[in-house]
């Protein structure tokens, strides 16, 4: 998830110093100063909606036709926010595809280094019994 802490918030421009002092918009996703937000929840946009093409994200909420009705970002400020998500999203899933990655192959190399091992004390037995 992106970071709220520090990043400006879309209605009066100043910086969200911590989580506790705002919230990212659960219908656009932006981030908005608790005390610029009209309404809404604490939740960022759906992962629903974060896969969706870009177009399908604006019309999912609602950008398409001009702005949030939630926390009232302008419509470039929440496609700004929606490509945020997403970038933010796809970051995550190749983190994870690379320490699994790592993890099968640290996995073979322990598989590979106990093979060797074995492979050497069976060699030492048949040496000691000959």
């Amino acid at each position: 998830m992106r970071q709220l802490a520090g990043v400006a918030c879309v209605i009066c421009g100043k910086p969200i110093p911590s989580r506790v002092a705002g919230r990212f918009c659960d219908v656009c996703g932006s981030p908005v100063h608790n005390g610029c937000m009209t309404s809404g929840t604490t939740a960022p946009p759906s992962q629903d909606i974060i896969r969706l093409p870009l177009r399908e994200q604006e019309a999912a909420t609602g950008v398409a036709e001009g702005d949030c009705p939630t926390c009232g970002a302008r419509a470039k400020d929440i496609r700004r926010e929606l490509e945020l998500h997403r970038q933010d999203h796809q970051e995550r899933i190749v983190e994870s595809r690379y320490r699994g990655g790592l993890a099968i192959s640290a996995l073979a190399l322990v598989l590979l280094f106990f093979g060797c091992l074995s492979r050497v004390i069976v060699t030492l037995l048949k040496g000691a019994n000959q």
